[in-house]
């Protein structure tokens, strides 16, 4: 099995090949379950790898502990499967919503059948396509089978109607297997060998739209408040210089030299962190950026405004006016 391949950062499957990692069958089975790019078949094909190549043990995380990994696997794979004919198995008074990932808030009207609901967030994609290609690689739909006013089931598929992961109801789980499924991988952690250096420029493989707005330049390997070895640097939001910390598993270089808007602060971070920058130097420089991009921002809106036809500017002022009185 090429384990690697459910490891989202290419820079951690580049570096774990060449120090030739060898991954035991708890890390296996985790990466399997936290990889966002596989589609459920080839994450159930994977465990039953584990199981058929693997030796069995007992496995214990942080609040719930197994016998067997083998037979911890088996039954998060039956919850799973069972989960999947409960939402496609009909019902008398249910009906199912969908929602596109990319849209907040979007769902729309109620269909009786999980094909007819499917249709519909197809056609309502097609119809509002406003995703650029890269985007739509990551676009998803959620679908949701609701009954009494609750949701009993929830599925997440691809565009070609792959199912990504299912979200099993808590109606249909004993309690034995609430605290399995819903407990054990989550309170699972493990932090690998990385080759990140202090200083380096990463971004957040999760969001990697738009990587030159998830920057990171690299700091150092830290526990966080909940005991977990995480990659920690300095990263820019909404003008504002943060710590933050994230999972190696997550992180990737940034290999352009391309700094945009706020975010060419970051460049100066970097170069205080190597030593080659003073922190007054730093803060001239962050300063410097704000002020710069505070006066682009200014010289847009006075050029929108100065654009603006009398009818625009009447709208804004009746606008604004609401606005008061609110």
């Amino acid at each position: 099995m090429d384990i690697l391949r459910f490891i989202q950062s290419r820079a951690m499957r580049e570096y774990l090949e060449e120090i030739n990692y060898k991954f035991n069958a708890d890390e296996c089975a985790w990466l399997v379950y936290q990889c966002r790019t596989a589609i459920l078949s080839e994450k159930h094909a994977a465990w039953k790898e584990i199981i058929d190549t693997m030796p069995d043990h007992e496995v214990i995380s942080e609040s719930l502990s197994h016998k067997s990994l083998h037979k911890f696997l088996k039954q998060y794979m039956e919850i799973e499967n069972r989960s999947i004919e409960l939402f496609f198995e009909p019902m008398d008074d249910a009906f199912y919503q969908f929602s596109w990932s990319y849209v907040s808030d979007n769902y729309k009207p109620y269909y009786k059948t999980v094909d007819e609901c499917f249709s519909a967030a197809i056609k309502y994609h097609n119809e509002n396509d406003l995703l650029s290609p890269e985007e739509k690689s990551n676009a998803y739909i959620d679908i949701f089978k609701m009954y009494d006013g609750d949701v009993h089931e929830h599925i997440k598929f691809k565009p070609d109607g792959k199912i990504i992961s299912t979200f099993p109801s808590v109606y249909s789980l004993s309690e034995e297997e609430f605290r399995l499924y819903n407990f054990f991988f989550q309170c699972t952690h493990f932090c690998f060998l990385n080759p990140f250096k202090t200083g380096d420029v990463l971004f957040n493989a999760r969001y990697d739209d738009y990587p030159n707005h998830n920057l990171m330049v690299f700091d150092r390997i830290e526990l966080s408040e909940t005991d977990r070895l995480l990659a920690y640097g300095y990263v820019m939001d909404d003008g504002h210089i943060m710590r933050e910390g994230f999972d190696c598993l997550d992180l990737d270089y940034y290999k352009s030299e391309h700094f945009e808007d706020e975010y060419r602060a970051l460049d100066y971070v970097r170069k205080y962190l190597l030593g080659e920058l003073s922190l007054t130097g730093l803060m001239n420089k962050y300063h410097q950026i704000m002020c710069e991009e505070q006066a682009k921002n200014t010289e847009f809106h006075s050029d929108l405004w100065e654009n603006d036809t009398v009818d625009e500017k009447w709208k804004r002022n009746w606008f604004f006016e609401q606005t008061q009185n609110i």
